[in-house]
């Protein structure tokens, strides 16, 4: 069984909240597989986990979408590095 992460996406987490228990049967997956997460609270490890898995509902090509994938990823490249050069 896998995870469904909801992005905030400026409003769109909003409309997503009052539509929340639709959202089982608009994704055809339980509720319990369902993780509603703001992203912009969310540790690194989950940012990461989000942009690989995943799955957009709303707001797919937008700039916001991919300044979150970019400060994602930049994250964990840093992560890395200081973790393999000691710093």
């Amino acid at each position: 069984m896998h995870r469904i992460a909801l992005l905030k996406i400026k409003s769109v987490f909003v409309s997503v909240l009052v539509g929340f228990q639709r959202c089982p049967k608009v994704l055809k997956e339980p509720a319990d597989c369902i993780d509603l997460v703001d992203v912009a609270r969310a540790p690194l490890n989950l940012c990461v986990t989000i942009a690989a898995e995943g799955q957009i509902l709303k707001g797919a090509e937008t700039l916001e979408l991919f300044r979150f994938y970019q400060r994602a990823w930049r994250g964990q490249e840093e992560f890395y590095l200081r973790q393999a050069h000691g710093y």
